[in-house]
């Protein structure tokens, strides 16, 4: 298969492929010929899929030839086999040397095929989304020394599977959230900026097509467990109605570990069947006094073991909490660390990610023993980068969690503003993103570039890394195609900006999308922009926060540097653009601007870029969150929670 080049792929395929209607061979020897076409054609219809990058369900030129006529549409062996049977011409009745025509003889190998094949069904899907994560807390990413923090479970993913090394997502959870379940940027939707707050009067557009929606599609049973953050002002918005068969979990942020309550309000839910409105979805009681993320971890593990029998593929999102605020958990987490670090903070946030680790661990366990792990895709993420404080002043860079918990009233109003413990290393949660400069909330790589790791023994090389771009909006063509499933939306209206890369990633193709473009925002409301192509990226607009980079505590001790070593660099604003070149400069130190530098052709690579950049502003729908600021819902919203037994619930 190394021999990839087109002379060779039109001496090989025998013209079976490229030409459907071929003229009957010669007579001469015509039993002998005919059978040795036919299997000429079998070998061809393989390999011409093998050769040529056909995709499952597409019809489509493979980027690596260029050079390969009418595709195939293929999903196994089997129906390359039984293609090749469609293909081959009538031969006029010629019998094959063993008795039966061409067809027949083709025929009889593709049922062959198909009973090896028999009982091989589509692979599960499992995505675990972690929780504001920081990409420099796992040591499969920043590095045996940059951390105290063990992830044993995680690792073992990892060194099952694939690092994506860069990994994009959005700067918050709802835009990334968002961008997962429809392959599109949240900019289409309005979603672009902050969060969906408990009394929002939106949600992601009901009309989007989702994710869970095409593999439902596909004969697909399809689960949610945990933090949903796409909205519920209405019961269209909410997961069961969104192409979820069930789901379990709570509709905000930051709802508490243990008491389920955000802003005053009970936040626990469960949906049974699919559009589970008013009349069917429980507020689940049950829950409350139990931790979070070991709830979210044992519905998740039920849901393995439920599907193990029934024999159906399934799609299963589980959200995790963790490492969100509250930072809260039970004993026994932290207390490995308080020998390794002295920031009570940094101790919390360990043992918080321990917790996550655990569950990450009990599910791949679980798809072990049931026997599927080799036929499970599992993806693992995080939303977005770890939130930092900003030395300078105190004030914490996500000032979301400041108002969510100011204002909340209730069983909230004794959580203290930074409630991470009482370190003194000025933090927020507890999370580093170090080396990488900035923090949740912001486009620098540590508010954006996040851990990422895909599992799949089938197909995904165990211990291998990816250093191709790949954003979060990628995993909705990505596993379609993985999984040979066809994307049932209409398009026309609603283009997908995710690119496929299942090919990419299964054949370690890091430069199949080099050049492709990634935005991460755009700056129509004065909140700068920034988008990311190959190894530079690209900002415009602004004024951005300061962004710093905070290294662990346990890092600077190590190191014997102080609190005040915690670099703050200038705000990045760059009215006219300005670059910064990720190979050279990973912690973004030194943005330039293309035009005082002595290389004309980066001054035309930065104008081409402002092109399609300006372009993708001016797509930009409004943000939805202009409509919350001025929320003349919010006392209805809060009216119809307390009329609901005190249970967030929707209003509209």
């Amino acid at each position: 298969l190394k021999y990839r080049s087109r002379s060779f792929d039109r001496i090989f395929l025998c013209q079976a492929i490229r030409h459907r209607h071929m003229a009957a061979p010669n007579a001469v020897a015509a039993p002998a010929r005919t059978w040795a076409f036919s299997t000429c054609a079998v070998l061809a219809a393989a390999l011409s899929a093998l050769l040529c990058g056909y995709a499952p369900n597409q019809e489509t030129r493979s980027p690596s030839t260029g050079d390969c006529a009418s595709a195939v549409v293929v999903d196994d062996t089997a129906s390359l086999l039984q293609h090749a049977v469609e293909v081959l011409p009538n031969h006029g009745g010629h019998r094959s040397a063993h008795g039966g025509s061409a067809h027949q003889a083709a025929a009889e190998g593709a049922a062959v095929q198909q009973q090896r094949d028999e009982g091989r069904k589509k692979p599960n899907v499992v995505f675990i989304l972690a929780d504001d994560l920081g990409s420099g807390d796992l040591k499969v990413f920043a590095g045996e020394n940059n951390t105290i923090i063990e992830t044993p479970a995680i690792d073992r993913l990892a060194e099952g599977g694939m690092l994506l090394k860069k990994y994009y997502a959005q700067p918050l959870c709802t835009p990334t959230r968002a961008a997962i379940h429809t392959g599109r940027y949240p900019i289409r939707y309005g979603l672009q900026h902050l969060v969906i707050k408990p009394t929002a009067p939106f949600s992601l557009a009901t009309d989007e097509p989702t994710l869970p929606q095409a593999f439902k599609a596909a004969g697909y049973s399809t689960h949610a467990v945990g933090k949903w953050h796409l909205g519920h002002n209405t019961w269209n918005a909410t997961p069961s109605f969104r192409g979820y068969n069930t789901w379990v979990g709570y509709y905000n942020d930051e709802v508490g570990p243990f008491d389920q309550y955000r802003d005053g309000f009970y936040d626990w839910h469960r949906q049974r069947r699919p559009n589970c409105g008013q009349d069917c979805t429980e507020t689940d009681w049950s829950a409350k006094g139990a931790y979070n993320t070991h709830i979210i971890t044992d519905e998740a593990v039920k849901i393995i073991s439920d599907r193990s029998s029934d024999g159906k593929p399934f799609f299963l999102y589980v959200a995790y909490e963790n490492v969100h605020t509250p930072c809260e958990l039970p004993e026994g987490y932290a207390e490995p660390y308080k020998e390794k670090v002295q920031d009570r903070t940094r101790q919390i946030y360990a043992g918080m990610v321990a917790a996550l680790d655990e569950g990450v661990g009990k599910i791949t366990a679980a798809l072990e023993e049931s026997g599927m792990l080799d036929d499970t895709i599992i993806v693992f993420g995080s939303d977005n980068g770890g939130p930092l404080a900003i030395p300078r002043n105190g004030t914490l860079a996500t000032i979301v969690s400041i108002e969510n918990t100011a204002a909340g009233g209730g069983k909230d109003m004794d959580r203290v503003l930074v409630s991470c413990g009482d370190g003194s290393w000025n933090q927020d949660t507890g999370a580093t993103n170090f080396p990488l400069r900035g923090s949740k909330g912001t486009l620098y790589e540590g508010g954006v570039r996040v851990p990422g790791i895909v599992h799949y023994p089938r197909k995904i090389k165990a211990s291998s890394t990816f250093d191709g771009p790949f954003h979060v909006s990628d995993w909705f063509p990505t596993l379609l195609s993985a999984a040979g499933v066809s994307d049932v939306a209409e398009r026309a209206n609603f283009p997908l900006d995710g690119v496929d890369q299942w090919r990419a990633l299964t054949t370690s193709n890091a430069e199949a999308f080099e050049d492709r473009i990634i935005l991460l925002n755009t700056d129509r409301f004065q909140l700068g922009g920034a988008v990311v192509q190959g190894r530079y990226k690209y900002y415009f607009g602004g004024q951005l926060d300061p962004g710093i980079w905070q290294f662990p505590p346990e890092v600077a001790a190590a190191r014997g540097w102080k609190q005040d070593d915690t670099l703050e660099g200038d705000p990045i604003w760059c009215p006219s653009g300005c670059m910064v070149d990720l190979k050279k400069d990973p912690r973004e130190i030194y943005p330039f601007t293309p035009s005082a530098t002595d290389r004309p052709e980066l001054v035309s690579r930065l104008e081409e870029v402002r092109v399609v950049y300006n372009e993708l502003v001016e797509e930009a729908a409004t943000p939805l969150l202009w409509q919350d600021w001025l929320n003349p819902q919010a006392d209805k919203a809060r009216a119809v929670a307390e009329a609901n037994g005190g249970v967030w619930t929707p209003y509209m």
